[in-house]
């Protein structure tokens, strides 16, 4: 196992925004109430991947280390357990 595999990781939600889309941070730099009543009015463009999974082609951006290998392993056992 590398490095990186040994890492501990933190159960999060996570939420897609397109590249041209918008999101508002709070003042700590967090999602302003991500999953609450508030989120279609501070960040519309934000979705739960089960929402965009049907899109063909998927880009996930982001800085180094940020989670972008461990987001798409989590999904891609989210499916396979549903797909039994």
């Amino acid at each position: 196992m590398s490095q990186i595999e040994n890492r501990p990781t933190h159960s999060v939600s996570r939420f897609w925004c397109p590249r041209d889309g918008r999101f508002f941070l709070s003042d700590g730099g967090y999602l302003a109430d991500p999953s609450g009543d508030a989120r279609d009015v501070l960040n519309p463009d934000l979705a739960d991947f089960s929402d965009i999974s049907d899109q063909s082609c998927l880009v996930l951006l982001g800085e180094p280390g940020i989670g972008k290998t461990t987001a798409l392993r989590e999904e891609r056992q989210t499916a396979e357990r549903s797909a039994r």
